[in-house]
């Protein structure tokens, strides 16, 4: 953010400075400022500043990422190409990392130029879900003398549930039938020994295919099913396995689309136009299509009427020429509907446009005060125009 305090006569000129954090950043880069002053014809302006980011080395890829390593897998792998950059030749040098999961080896493939860092990932696995470590190179350029490369391995876990959660529609009228299948990584499947779920209205069982060696989680949902609290029920899987003697599978119910919504939900209401505009907004209905009994605005300037048949109703407010929205209002549009779960539907009216001028304070005069007013002083629009700031 620059001075808004200067002034710049006509014919004269000024600077601005750009501060740009050039972090992770390397090549060309641009950026974008926006500078506003009370000249009428140029309200506000644009300045682009382009900068060529000097690095001393480039990574590929910038990062070492592993995810959902298989608990049953070894070892993983990945390579590191490091090329030097702006700077010198490079005499890169790899920090010691002790860390019981992760090596890491640098290879020279030509002097000062090119090297190359192998990265491997091992096991025993954690119990936990990740790996995570930080190598530290360095580069042997005196402008960036060290290199950070994060390493990341997201280990699977050893049991968990496909799909992770139940997904229930509400009003169902019928009885129906989810299921989410168990899926063991590193080893064998481990047993099952209790499923229950904290809603006794569920009915939750365990099916086994022998021959497909499958394990799966059915949960028997009854008629127009709703849970009796806002907190959702989940399924609880016990197992004989000791790095998974529990598996929590949560029961998930989105809430219902409303019977009749307003798309967009807002409009942009344009200040100050010199002719008149009409906004359209539809109405949507999830089920059979209402009436709409009566469509009004919070603003009186504002009129609304209502357009189309039964199956594809619009929204339409009209915007008076010159119309400005009233200070410290907020606009809105009211459709009251003959449906009896959605009787009111509001359409907010967002105001658009250039924000009223105001006059800059004096030096040393506070942005709220008041001038004081002088007899003698001569009228606004008899003194000269005011210098562009």
């Amino acid at each position: 953010m620059g001075r808004s305090d200067r002034t710049i006569k006509p014919g004269e000129s000024d600077e601005v400075k750009f501060t740009v954090s050039t972090t992770r950043l390397t090549g060309r880069v641009s950026r974008t400022a926006t500078v506003y002053t009370n000249d009428p014809e140029h309200k506000r302006g644009k300045l682009t500043c382009v900068i060529p980011v000097k690095t001393a080395l480039t990574l590929k890829p910038s990062s070492v990422r592993f995810r959902d390593v298989d608990r049953t897998a070894k070892e993983v792998h990945q390579t590191v190409t490091i090329t030097r950059g702006d700077g010198g030749p490079l005499k890169p040098e790899l920090e010691p990392l002790k860390h019981p999961n992760i090596d890491a080896s640098l290879r020279e493939i030509e002097a000062g130029e090119r090297y190359e860092l192998d990265v491997t990932v091992h096991g025993p696995w954690p119990k936990s879900r990740y790996v995570r470590a930080t190598l530290k190179l360095k580069t042997g350029v005196s402008q960036a003398p060290e290199q950070v490369i994060p390493v990341y391995a997201r280990i699977a876990p050893r049991l968990r549930a496909n799909p992770p959660r139940f997904l229930l529609r509400a009003d169902q009228p019928a009885r129906r039938r989810a299921q989410s299948k168990l899926v063991w990584s590193g080893g064998k499947p481990g047993k099952v020994l209790e499923v229950s779920c904290s809603d006794p209205r569920l009915a939750v069982r365990l099916e086994e295919d022998k021959d497909k060696n499958e394990q799966l989680i059915v949960l028997e949902v009854p008629p127009d099913y709703k849970p009796e609290t806002r907190r959702l029920p989940r399924v609880t899987v016990k197992t004989d396995d000791p790095e998974a003697a529990q598996l929590l599978i949560p029961v998930y119910m989105p809430r219902p689309a409303p019977p009749v919504r307003a798309l967009p939900s807002r409009l942009a209401l344009p200040q100050g136009m010199s002719n008149e505009v009409e906004l359209r907004s539809r109405l949507l209905w999830s089920g059979k299509p209402g009436k709409v009994l009566e469509a009004k605005a919070s603003d009186e300037q504002l009129s609304v009427r209502v357009e189309g048949d039964g199956s594809t109703t619009y929204v339409v407010v009209r915007v008076p020429p010159g119309y400005m929205t009233p200070p410290n209002a907020h606009p809105f549009v009211t459709v009251r509907t003959d449906n009896q779960r959605a009787p009111i539907v509001r359409i907010q009216l967002i105001p658009a446009g250039p924000p009223p001028e105001r006059r800059p304070p004096a030096v040393g005069q506070r942005p709220d005060a008041k001038e004081p007013s002088d007899p003698g002083k001569t009228p606004r629009s008899e003194q000269e125009e005011p210098s562009q700031e």
